[in-house]
C-alpha cells in the first residue's frame, strides 16, 4: 500500500483524537490547526434550571463544563460524537439529531411545542453559520445563545507540511476557508469534509478529489474514503 499522510487541519484537544483515529485507519498523520479556539471575553450568564441545552461544537461542550459542575440539563446535540462527549462529562440525558444544524433544529421543533414552559439555550462559537436560538426565537419558542468560545481563522504552518500530503480532513466550514485560501498546491491531494456545508466552502478548489463523511463524525469521514 503507498504511504498515505492526512493533514488533521482541527484544533486542540480534538486534533490528537483524531490523529489516532486517522493512525488506526492507516494514515501517517501532521497536525496541523487553521482554527484557534479561544475562552469567550465575558464570562457566559448562569444557565436556567429548566433550560434545554443545545449543542454543535465539542468546543462550546468544553467550555461549558470549566463554568459549572452541574450536569442536570438535557442536552441537545447536533451528532453523535458531541453526544458521546456529553455522556463522558456526566450528563445523562443526551439527543443527537445524527446530522447538521438544521437537522438539529428539526428535531427540537418536533419535540416541542412553542409557547411552551421548555427554554432552550444555545452554547455555541462567537462565530456561527446558524444562529439556532435566534431560529427558535422566530418560531415562538423562548431560547437564548451564548457565547463559550471564541473562534478565528489562523494560517497554517507552511513548513510542517513539507513532504507528501495525500489527503486534508476538514472539520469546519471555517478550517475549509482557511484551507482553500492558504494551502500549497498539492498535486492529487484528497481532501475529507466532515460535512456538505464544509464542502462548500472550498468552493471549485481540489475539483473532483472531494469526499463528505454521510455523517458528521470521524467514523464515517474514513468510510468515504474507503467507498
Amino acid at each position: 500500500m503507498s504511504e498515505r499522510r492526512i493533514w488533521i487541519s482541527r484544533s486542540q484537544p480534538g486534533a490528537s483524537h483524531s490523529a489516532r483515529v486517522w493512525q488506526k485507519a492507516g494514515f501517517e498523520t501532521v497536525i496541523n490547526p487553521v482554527v484557534e479556539i479561544a475562552p469567550p471575553k465575558n464570562m457566559p450568564r448562569p444557565l436556567p434550571k429548566n433550560a434545554g441545552l443545545i449543542v454543535t461544537s465539542k468546543n462550546a461542550l468544553r467550555m461549558l463544563g470549566t463554568f459549572t459542575d452541574h450536569r442536570d440539563w438535557p442536552v441537545f446535540t447536533v451528532g453523535d460524537a458531541t453526544a458521546y462527549l456529553a455522556w463522558q462529562m456526566k450528563f445523562r440525558n443526551v439527543i443527537s439529531a445524527q446530522g447538521n444544524a438544521q437537522d438539529l433544529l428539526k428535531l427540537i421543533k418536533d419535540n416541542f411545542k412553542p409557547g411552551g414552559s421548555k427554554s432552550f439555550v444555545y452554547a455555541s462559537a462567537a462565530r456561527i453559520r446558524l444562529n439556532i436560538a435566534g431560529e427558535l426565537r422566530a418560531a415562538g419558542y423562548r431560547a437564548r445563545r451564548d457565547v463559550y468560545y471564541i473562534n478565528a481563522p489562523k494560517k497554517p504552518d507552511i513548513s510542517a507540511l513539507k513532504g507528501k500530503i495525500t489527503h486534508i480532513a476538514l472539520y469546519s466550514p471555517m478550517a475549509a476557508r482557511v484551507v482553500r485560501g492558504t494551502a500549497p498546491n498539492f498535486p492529487q491531494v484528497k481532501v475529507i469534509s466532515i460535512s456538505a456545508n464544509t464542502d462548500s466552502e472550498l468552493r471549485k478548489r481540489f475539483g473532483n478529489r472531494r469526499f463528505i463523511a454521510a455523517r458528521p463524525n470521524e467514523k464515517a469521514m474514513v468510510a468515504a474514503l474507503k467507498s
